[in-house]
């Protein structure tokens, strides 16, 4: 294990100091977070902090807060770039692609950007409010998938923000039957669920988009947008569609305890093995929460059926 923080001008190894590392990355779920608990301190907010494990440089950040507990231990907690992305500000969609508007994000604040996909995609106009840039960007991802039918991963690689394929991201990696796993759960739920679709763009009044079967089974369950204006008949009925096709249905989550294994990590695609549950398959990995003490390393693992295949 690597572990340095930068604070003052002097650079400090921390890795004799900590008793404890967790390391949380998610999918669409913003920043990775760094948790790290040492004995002594001297550390500010702002601190630039790094953490390496088996070979793997996992996440390199700044120091958002510190806690001094009584006993000697200090708590360090550190966000990756994309926690600078909650940023709000009024963002114009303007006749450019996803990895466009992302540079201007990454300029607007400041960010390092990394390599970045050519989507191919001039995505239809749009303007945030006094919205967050992740949000905006999380969305136009959203878009990308919805009309070219790709989807792509937001993700800071060590300090440089970058923009990836899902497929890209696939790991030479199984998890299940006699590799890694010790327990697991498997979960299905109508929480992110949606049956009804409703569009609203101002002179053009609404478009409702909605599947009368599972209406009658759960309930009605709707999910609004607002368009805008230059969104054409054909986009705003491809988005429509789209959107039913992907919310109308149980929600799928597996969450497997393990070993660790620091190639995963949010957004990476993952094989799952399980014979009991007759599953073998990709999935993409929605959240991960790596624990590393001297001597062990484990992981809890929540996995979406979403951006994988058989």
């Amino acid at each position: 294990m690597k572990l340095y923080l930068e604070s003052g001008g002097r650079v400090y190894d921390l890795v004799d100091a900590a008793t404890a590392v967790t390391w949380e990355s998610t999918y669409r779920g913003g920043a990775s977070r760094l948790e790290v608990t040492v004995l002594g301190g001297g550390f500010s907010p702002g601190d630039l902090i790094t953490f390496e494990q088996d070979g793997e440089k996992a996440f390199s950040g700044r120091v958002f807060s510190i806690r001094k507990e009584r006993s000697g231990q200090t708590q360090i907690v550190a966000y990756d770039q994309l926690r600078y992305l909650k940023a709000q500000d009024y963002i114009f969609r303007r006749g450019m692609p996803l990895e466009a508007l992302l540079t201007q994000g990454c300029a607007v604040l400041g960010l390092r950007l990394g390599e970045c996909a050519s989507t191919g995609f001039t995505l239809p106009d749009k303007t945030y409010e006094k919205k967050a840039w992740l949000d905006a960007l999380y969305e136009s991802i959203r878009d990308v998938g919805v009309y070219t039918g790709v989807d792509y991963c937001l993700w800071d690689d060590f300090g440089a923000i970058r923009l990836t394929p899902i497929v890209d991201l696939r790991q030479p990696l199984i998890l299940g039957d006699g590799s890694l796993v010790t327990d697991y759960a498997r979960q299905h739920s109508l929480e992110e669920s949606a049956n009804r679709i409703k569009l609203i763009q101002a002179g053009n009044g609404t478009r409702i988009y909605e599947d009368s079967a599972t209406i009658q089974s759960w309930g009605v369950l709707q999910h609004l947008e607002k368009l805008d204006g230059s969104t054409n008949q054909a986009q705003a009925d491809q988005l429509g569609k789209a959107l039913l096709l992907a919310k109308n249905r149980v929600g799928e989550a597996l969450t497997l305890s393990c070993l660790g294994d620091m190639r995963v990590r949010g957004g990476r695609g993952i094989r799952v093995k399980l014979s009991a549950l007759q599953m073998d398959q990709w999935m993409v990995v929605n959240r991960v929460r790596h624990t590393i003490t001297h001597g062990s390393h484990t992981m809890e693992v929540e996995l979406l059926t979403q951006g994988g295949s058989k």
